[in-house]
């Protein structure tokens, strides 16, 4: 109670020299260093929030396409890209197939297709041309492509016989039904991502409705 009494008595005081007109010196309060945040569209945001493309270097040895789509992986794991937490891969013997399906804790699912260069003239100066996506890839689209590619993983037909895809395709058939019941959404993304001669990332990868662009009908 004494102590209560000699603050509000300091206080008084303070108040007094202040309506006297004198200067007072207060004490002088830092600033708090805030780390590892950056600015996100004028909001702070935590670095294990946002993606860092200055961050990826394509290593000696490594294939370019699994590069890519470690990229993309590390991107869609921010909270600024869906905050995705589970991801599928099915590849045939031949290395086609869906590159990544994954889910998130809302249960969202986004399907992307992967296209990784290091082609000066589709980088073309940050102007960026599209990477091409196969005959199949385009005229198909996301949806049905993916469809078609993870029915056939799951039933082991063309080429899918390594066991770890069928079981991946299956996995992420099974997101996507539940996603379909609960009305949570599902995307399909083709993704392009430029990396420059000495293994660097260009730029944040180029994300892209994954649209079907059917064949013009012969004339």
């Amino acid at each position: 109670m004494l102590n209560k009494a000699e603050d509000i008595a300091d206080g008084a005081k303070v108040l007094d020299k202040i309506n006297d007109g004198n200067k007072i010196d207060l004490p002088r309060i830092e600033p708090k260093v805030l780390e590892d945040v950056t600015y996100v569209d004028d909001v702070i945001r935590s670095t294990d929030e946002v993606f860092d493309y200055s961050k990826y270097k394509l290593m000696d040895g490594e294939k370019i396409g699994d590069f890519g789509e470690g990229v993309v992986e590390g991107m869609l794991r921010k909270e600024e890209f869906g905050g995705y937490d589970t991801f599928y891969r099915v590849q045939n013997k031949s290395g086609n197939g869906v590159d990544i399906v994954a889910t998130n804790k809302k249960g969202d699912v986004y399907i992307a297709e992967v296209k990784t260069t290091q082609q000066d003239r589709l980088w073309n100066k940050g102007e960026t041309k599209d990477i091409p996506l196969s005959k199949p890839q385009r005229e198909m689209g996301g949806e049905k492509y993916s469809t078609d590619r993870l029915e056939r993983a799951a039933n082991k037909d063309d080429g899918y016989t390594d066991g770890k895809s069928t079981s991946e395709a299956k996995k992420a058939k099974e997101a996507i039904k539940e996603a379909k019941a609960n009305g949570n959404k599902i995307e399909h993304k083709k993704i392009d991502v430029h990396v420059d001669k000495d293994g660097n990332l260009r730029n944040i990868p180029k994300v892209k409705e994954w649209k079907a662009k059917p064949p013009k009908p012969k004339k």
